[in-house]
């Protein structure tokens, strides 16, 4: 997959040599994109627009222009430029560190008997792919290490290949991790559980009605949820980070709490009253 990401977002600099590549490189790009959506949720915006400006202007190109455009001169400097470009002009970061370190946070319903029930991320169709990705660290007062699984710091990323046990996460947390906690956006985040939930917890079948929506499957990160009564009473829905660490081929939990805790209606699901 990496070797296969660089031949093709490296194959536009081809298209100073031989002018009709253009389709199979655009359509090399469009495909590794939308692999990308539908595996991850992750569109790149803007590179769409870098493509859609590429191609009207090499379409735009006529034939006298075509003649001195598309030389082996034109092609040789091309290369050039674009290689010593990493040099000369300020380059963003588009690569992280992987690490064995792993902050999620899950959403779950609790009923009136105390039972709790994990909510899988495809069932909160439309919006499959904010939970997806997941990136809550707003509704946590915590203090919490950068990044999910991944890190753009090296320093970081230095520190965290240090980590053999769960004491050393929480060493580096206490001593490096930062409060992402923004009540603003908390607040707004319980307002939309509490109407979802109230408004889609007994939606016909507890167990299948979300996921019988169209959604992407998004299969690299998708995450079952449990099996629910169809006519339990649910009196809340908590959002719960769990921190683990992977080593000696083990995946350890660090810590798991609950974050967020939002009370609901307790409407009996199955009530013809309702």
């Amino acid at each position: 997959m990496t070797w296969g990401t660089v031949v093709i977002e490296g194959a536009g600099v081809a298209l100073a040599w031989r002018r009709r590549l253009l389709p199979v490189i655009v359509a090399g790009i469009v495909g590794l994109h939308l692999t990308i959506f539908a595996m991850t949720g992750i569109l790149f915006k803007m590179w769409v627009v870098v493509l859609v400006a590429f191609v009207w202007f090499v379409r735009r190109v006529d034939d006298a222009d075509d003649r001195g455009l598309f030389t082996r001169r034109t092609a040789v400097v091309v290369t050039v430029v674009v290689l010593l470009s990493t040099v000369v002009l300020p380059v963003s970061s588009l690569a992280w560190f992987q690490t064995n370190y792993d902050r999620t946070y899950t959403v779950e319903v609790v009923d009136a008997e105390g039972n709790v029930y994990d909510v899988g991320w495809h069932e909160m169709t439309p919006y499959a792919l904010t939970f997806q990705q997941n990136r809550f660290s707003y509704v946590d007062r915590n203090r919490t290490l950068d990044g999910r699984r991944s890190t753009k710091e090296y320093d970081t990323y230095q520190r965290l290949l240090s980590a053999d046990e769960p004491a050393d996460i929480e060493r580096l947390r206490s001593e490096y991790g930062t409060v992402s906690y923004d009540p603003e956006r908390a607040r707004t985040f319980d307002r939309f559980l509490k109407r979802y939930f109230e408004t889609r917890l007994c939606d016909g079948d507890a167990t299948t009605a979300w996921s019988r929506l169209p959604s992407l499957p998004h299969k690299f990160w998708n995450r079952p949820g449990d099996e629910r009564p169809a006519d339990a009473t649910y009196t809340a829905v908590r959002v719960r980070r769990e921190t683990t660490l992977y080593t000696d081929g083990r995946l350890r939990t660090v810590d798991t709490d609950v974050v967020r805790t939002v009370s609901l209606d307790g409407t009996r699901c199955g009530d013809a009253s309702r």
